[in-house]
């Protein structure tokens, strides 16, 4: 079920935590939005706006973010574990203490992000996947593929 402008802004005012487990959220303008502790897990969110987004320990394990721009989003203490994360925009992203173990970050802009502190055990990346400077992903535990 993908979700009108008037239900997404009515969903995210309701109390916390948010529940959207395996939601149709593709291409939803949620920038800006407050979506700490959601429950996002296996929810398509492929082409989604999450420019600013707070998403402090949102639990997105499994979800499909591909081509998403999560710009200048805060994801500390996310769970990202196994989420497509291919082509993702997280330029200026906060990933600090995120799990992003088994997640796919091939294509992913990641120039500017934080990721002190964050799981990338099993990841897997291609040469087209940026990066901030300095960040060896092999020795984070990343896989080339």
């Amino acid at each position: 079920m993908q979700f009108s402008i008037e239900e997404l802004s009515l969903l995210i005012k309701q109390p916390k935590p948010l529940r959207l487990t395996g939601a149709d959220l593709r291409l939803a303008n949620l920038s800006d939005a407050d979506l700490s502790t959601a429950h996002l897990s296996r929810a398509n969110l492929s082409r989604a706006k999450l420019v600013g987004a707070n998403l402090i320990s949102a639990h997105l394990s499994g979800a499909d973010l591909s081509n998403a721009d999560l710009s200048f989003a805060i994801l500390i203490y996310a769970d990202l574990s196994t989420a497509d994360l291919r082509e993702v925009n997280l330029i200026s992203a906060d990933l600090r203490s995120a799990n992003l173990s088994d997640a796919n970050l091939s294509g992913a802009i990641l120039s500017r992000v934080n990721l002190s502190d964050a799981n990338l055990n099993g990841a897997k990346y291609n040469l087209k996947t940026i990066f901030p400077d300095g960040f060896d992903p092999i020795k984070a535990g990343a896989i080339l593929e």
